[in-house]
């Protein structure tokens, strides 16, 4: 799905597409699908085509917020701005239980002046069957 590419301000880009990872597994197997974001702005998905989310800028001048609603996923916090010069990644893993989803957005935004130049669709899902 081509995402929508938002500039504001000097020198920031982002590619806002879909984050999507998907997993499925033969029970019992465990499923674990995750998504991550790295220092340099790039996103990896379980089973999905990743993209370039910062494609003009400097990551680590720039958060992100994942809002949602399902079940949790582990690793980075949900509902609280995180700043994007790291390893971020979110994770849902199936352990005894046939099915996992999150299913909400994520926007992003220049630290410093708190203005969102980004966002998407943000789902997780999970399962063994």
């Amino acid at each position: 799905m081509l995402g929508m590419m938002l500039a504001l301000g000097p020198g920031y880009l982002v590619n806002s597409q879909t984050i999507n990872p998907v997993d499925t597994s033969v029970n019992p197997a465990n499923a674990t699908a995750t998504a991550a974001i790295d220092a340099a702005g790039a996103v990896t998905m379980t089973n999905q085509a990743g993209f370039q989310m910062v494609t003009q800028g400097n990551p680590a001048d720039l958060e992100i917020r994942v809002t949602g609603t399902g079940d949790t996923p582990t690793g980075s916090a949900v509902e609280s701005w995180l700043a994007m010069g790291g390893a971020l990644s979110w994770t849902l893993a199936t352990s005894g239980v046939s099915f996992l989803a999150f299913n909400g957005t994520y926007s992003v935004r220049i630290a410093t002046t708190g203005i969102v130049i980004g966002g998407g669709s943000f789902s997780i899902s999970a399962t063994e069957s």
